[in-house]
């Protein structure tokens, strides 16, 4: 292994491509998308996963050594502390970043750093490790719509719960994610099952309440391709082989999920971008592993 390519699997440059769809969806909401904020926002954002994704194994090394023998900290092709100052390193570049931009994304950049480091040092393993890794994407989105334009002020509330889908499917993914080296009973698939469930119906549910208008075309569509891509995750979830390969999908839906949201909003055009991401995601599988 390359060191270029033992630095993209330590990465995981297959799910960075994600991060920049939660600041995109938040960014979209709130019409910033097509700004130069949402340009330096997205590379805070970037930035921010991307230590969350080093420090992870940082922490998981021990682990790794059991159940992933290649990954590049098991091997010493990256070693322990160069990853460790990496990732410390990109926390504070982001968050120095994100003051440049004001008080609020300096603030919510600020809680997501320690967010990230709470999640892969102290409660990744605990019962609220998926709350955690839940609230890592939903503060993402919040970032996205941190520069909010005064026209927005007052719908700040209607535009903040685009991020409960996300903070809903992604507690389920995580907690999913955590059967992946395990024979899991086919009980301990519902809770995950019915989070994944209960993230569909708050799309459907925003749909109908965003901008306050209500089309019933545009509230049945979304809530049919919703229903799709739920059947899609489930079916992988309950008929796949491997719990691995369901959590690399579900992990991909976050990105039609986030476009749905932002399309359920009005905001096409983020829908748009979001949806796009499904490219760098598919084909930077090669180079390294989602999970």
């Amino acid at each position: 292994m390359t060191l270029f390519r033992a630095w993209l699997r330590l990465l995981r440059i297959a799910a960075l491509p994600t991060a920049l769809a939660d600041v995109w969806l938040g960014a979209g909401v709130v019409g910033l998308l097509t700004t130069w904020t949402a340009v330096w926002l997205s590379l805070v954002s970037l930035a921010l996963y991307a230590a969350g994704m080093i420090l992870n194994d940082v922490h998981d090394v021990g682990e790794d050594r059991r159940d992933n023998p290649g990954r590049p900290l098991v091997i010493g092709r990256i070693s322990v502390r160069t990853a460790g100052i990496a990732g410390f390193t990109l926390l504070a570049m982001a968050v120095g970043g994100a003051a440049t931009l004001g008080i609020v994304p300096f603030v919510a950049t600020g809680v997501l750093a320690v967010l990230i480091v709470t999640y892969n040092f102290a409660l990744k393993a605990t019962v609220c490790g998926p709350l955690n890794m839940g609230l890592c994407r939903a503060f993402n989105v919040f970032l996205g719509m941190s520069v909010i334009p005064p026209a927005l002020a007052g719908e700040t509330g209607l535009s903040f719960a685009a991020a409960l889908p996300v903070l809903v499917y992604v507690m389920s993914v995580t907690y999913l994610s955590r059967l992946e080296t395990t024979v899991p009973r086919r009980s301990m698939l519902v809770l995950p099952s019915v989070g994944i469930l209960s993230a569909t119906a708050l799309v459907v549910l925003l749909a109908c309440t965003a901008r306050s208008l209500v089309v019933p075309v545009h509230v049945v569509l979304v809530a049919a391709l919703a229903a799709v891509g739920a059947g899609i995750v489930l079916g992988r979830i309950w008929l796949g082989r491997g719990i691995r390969g369901a959590v690399a999908l579900a992990l991909m839906g976050i990105v039609p999920l986030e476009a749905l949201v932002a399309f359920g909003y009005w905001s096409w055009e983020a829908a748009g971008c979001i949806l796009v991401l499904l490219l760098p995601v598919l084909l930077l599988r090669k180079l390294s592993h989602i999970t």
